[in-house]
């Protein structure tokens, strides 16, 4: 049996549902996250301490020291005038 369903139709609707559902599955994904955490934190389960030491890295950083500052270059004076005769 043949149904009357336009082909563009059927077509567009299952291009756009392929993303539909990965933001569908995206959200899934968030909500039990966020629902694990409150439930764990309700129960007293959640450990939220930090680590007391954070070990160095072992390996060169290859950081180079930042650049000196530039001295800047003393103001310029005319001869013979002073500062306020200047302005």
């Amino acid at each position: 049996a043949m149904f009357k369903i336009p082909e563009a139709g059927v077509l567009l609707i299952l291009a756009v549902d392929h993303f539909l559902d990965m933001g569908r599955s995206a959200t899934n994904v968030v909500g039990n996250a966020v629902a694990s955490a409150v439930v764990a934190r309700w129960e007293g389960t959640l450990d939220t301490e930090l680590p007391a030491d954070i070990e160095p890295p072992h390996a060169p950083s290859h950081h180079h020291p930042p650049p000196k500052p530039k001295r800047k270059a003393p103001a310029k004076r005319t001869a013979g005038r002073s500062k306020a005769a200047a302005r």
